[in-house]
């Protein structure tokens, strides 16, 4: 169990970090089937930028591909409503605002129409993209500066975001930082408990 939370951490401060350091690294994470542990994961990091950005404005953007994903209980409304946080944070259909900041949620097929700069973007799903798709969301990350997490199923070295993973899994290994991970949730020894497990490959 140790080790779940001690890998878990190392990816959510190595993320955490290269967005306040501004540093704009596109980063992949393989996950498999499954939404509740990696919906943990992406508002955990949410949480975590905004609330070292409740005074200074910074603008946080996920994307997924279903519209029932972001229903309130989805996303980071869930978490406040359970913090006593009353009157710093407010939210609406498409996002949540705590301070100055906030967090946008869209579709996919909403890429068109999104405005505005972000320091960070989480993408969900990243498998169902096509390479226009990724691309455009690496240009909307390049002029806002933007560090990227794309999360999604592993689907073969063919695929759009294959071909992400392949190329971060190349830069691991010209030791150029470490911009790929592995999410995946097994069972551990008590079956009424489960740990979600975060390997760097």
């Amino acid at each position: 169990m140790a080790l779940g939370v001690s890998l878990q951490k190392e990816m959510v401060t190595a993320i955490a970090r290269d967005v306040l350091a501004e540093k704009g690294t596109i980063f992949s994470v393989e996950t498999c089937e499954g939404e509740k542990y990696l919906r943990d994961v992406v508002v955990q990091l949410e949480l975590l930028i905004l609330g070292f950005n409740v005074i200074s404005k910074t603008s946080l953007l996920r994307l997924t591909r279903k519209t029932e994903a972001l229903v309130q209980g989805n996303t980071l409304h869930a978490r406040l409503q359970n913090l006593p946080l009353d009157g710093l944070w407010s939210s609406n259909d498409y996002g949540v605002c705590i301070g100055s900041s906030e967090v946008q949620y869209a579709r996919h097929d909403q890429l068109q129409d999104i405005e505005g700069s972000f320091s960070f973007i989480q993408v969900e799903q990243s498998h169902h993209l096509s390479d226009f798709d990724i691309n455009r969301i690496k240009l909307l990350a390049r002029a806002s500066g933007a560090t990227v997490v794309f999360f999604g199923q592993s689907t073969g070295v063919n695929s759009s975001f294959g071909q992400l993973i392949q190329r971060n899994k190349r830069a691991q290994f010209e030791m150029r930082g470490k911009e790929h991970f592995m999410l995946f949730e097994t069972a551990i020894e008590d079956p009424q408990e489960k740990q979600t497990y975060l390997r760097a490959s």
